[in-house]
């Protein structure tokens, strides 16, 4: 349900997304600080976002850390977490 609702509200937001990047705007997540990689996945591939602001969760995948070195900037804030 919270997935199919995301999806909706994605939908929604993603006409004003498209005109910011129009208009010059970065556009900026903050995903992957208590969910899993998927949510930094998901402000890449749907958002398409050029920042991804605490993004602590991208260290458990290798993968995830090369895309977001090639594509996105990325912000953490390490003291909040425990490992």
């Amino acid at each position: 349900m919270i997935l199919q609702n995301l999806d909706i509200l994605l939908l929604s937001l993603n006409k004003y997304l498209k005109k910011a990047k129009e208009e010059g705007f970065n556009i900026v997540a903050h995903a992957g600080e208590e969910a899993d990689v998927s949510y930094i996945y998901e402000a890449l591939d749907l958002l398409e976002v050029q920042r991804v602001d605490h993004g602590v969760q991208s260290i458990k995948s290798r993968e995830l850390m090369q895309r977001l070195k090639k594509r996105a900037n990325t912000s953490y804030c390490l003291s909040k977490f425990k490992y």
